[in-house]
């Protein structure tokens, strides 16, 4: 039996989760693969969020949303590639895409190999604790089948309550389209581009963040505790991997937060972890596998931060 195959026998085991189609088998690709990759999984989002910049924007109408289109590309530039340097792996599930595409599984081979020389730890124990991680993701997005569109509904909803607004005065200090490491940079150091949610938004923003927080902290937690039986010092592997922690942001919710302006303020994945952790404390994993017996059980924001209480209106 392969790495792979023992791992997700594994993950299965502790967590309870049995997925119900052939997991996806891990590609090792280049940044410049995952950048094509995650450019292509995050146009839906872009997409529906900017749809509505022409009237919001007010008489500029469809010139504005076009320069809206623009500067959210550079945005989206910028951001891939930041993280194409850091993201060691990632499952991609195909969140709104109409096609369905067959999930993904990949390993960003460079990253993996400098990272593993900057935290000084084995570089084939590193990437079987990483392939833990995302085969956690995979067995999730298999075996729970309300998780992918539960995290879309929650998503377009917020998309769909966004108002756009676009800096024009700031347009007139806008580099040239042709310089675009200029324009990159003009765009990252300003508000060219924001996004106002209302209060109903932002909830809807929490709802989100919470969900994606439990699903990563989730991983986080099973890389743990399964993650002994498969590679050497584990220890040293966590200890390293929390000095110099990997973004593991995915690209919708980076995309979310750049535009809202609240990357300071959204809650950290390590809140996921933290909780997922209390749980199995207070009531061994199979507490923890009834955050995933259906959306209405899932932990809120708050609760994150709150496990006793979760377990509580869950028992």
């Amino acid at each position: 039996m392969g790495v792979c195959d023992r791992a997700a026998e594994r993950i299965s085991a502790y967590t309870g989760l049995e997925p119900q189609r052939e997991l996806p088998t891990p590609e090792w690709i280049g940044r410049g693969e995952w950048i094509d990759l995650n450019v292509d999984a995050l146009a839906p989002a872009m997409d529906a969020t900017l749809r509505r910049s022409g009237d919001s924007l007010g008489p500029l109408g469809g010139l504005a949303g076009g320069v809206a289109g623009a500067v959210a590309g550079a945005e989206v530039g910028a951001m891939t590639g930041l993280l194409a340097h850091r993201v060691m792996g990632q499952v991609e599930p195909g969140l709104l895409r109409d096609d369905d595409p067959a999930m993904r599984m990949v390993l960003v081979a460079p990253n993996l190999t400098i990272g593993a020389e900057a935290m000084e730890v084995d570089p084939a124990d590193f990437v079987r604790w990483v392939t833990v991680h995302e085969l956690t993701h995979a067995v999730q997005f298999t075996a729970v089948p309300w998780l992918k569109p539960e995290i879309e509904r929650l998503v377009r909803e917020l998309m769909g309550s966004l108002e756009v607004r676009l800096d024009v005065k700031a347009l007139l200090r806008m580099p040239r389209p042709a310089d675009l490491a200029s324009l990159i940079a003009f765009v990252r150091s300003g508000d060219l581009l924001s996004a106002v949610a209302g209060e109903e938004g932002r909830e809807r923003l929490e709802a989100v963040q919470a969900l994606m927080s439990l699903v990563e902290g989730h991983a986080e937690h099973v890389m743990d505790a399964v993650g002994g039986e498969l590679v050497g010092d584990l220890a040293k592997l966590r200890g390293a991997m929390d000095e110099r922690r990997a973004l593991r942001s995915s690209m919708v919710q980076a995309f979310l937060g750049r535009i809202l302006g609240l990357d300071a303020k959204l809650r950290q994945y390590g809140d996921g972890k933290a909780f997922c952790d209390a749980v199995v404390v207070a009531g061994g994993p199979d507490a923890l596998h009834r955050a995933f017996a259906g959306p209405d059980l899932a932990p809120s924001l708050a609760e994150l931060g709150d496990p006793a209480g979760w377990l509580a209106r869950t028992a």
